[in-house]
């Protein structure tokens, strides 16, 4: 992935992960698994629904890495231009 691609999917993820309705979906998921596994007794569904939710939040960590990987980038590709630069002049 190139440092522009990096940068436009860090973009893309920000946009993602402050968009209400993505927030909302994300919290439902959340509270609807909880009350699931809450009135579970069986312990072998009980542990499914706890992977859902890790999974879950795995997915939402993802998002904020590649965020950061996006900042990152932004800020490596300033330098190369600000380097370009002062070789020009």
């Amino acid at each position: 992935m190139t440092l522009q691609e990096s940068i436009n999917a860090g973009q893309r993820a920000a946009k993602l992960l402050i968009d209400t309705t993505f927030i909302d979906a994300v919290e439902r998921t959340k509270a609807r698994l909880y009350a699931e596994w809450c009135s579970s007794e069986d312990v072998t569904h009980r542990e499914e629904i706890h992977a859902a939710v890790s999974g879950c939040q795995e997915f939402v960590r993802t998002l904020q890495i590649i965020v950061g990987d996006g900042e990152v980038a932004e800020h490596d590709l300033r330098e190369i231009e600000r380097e370009r630069d002062r070789d020009k002049s």
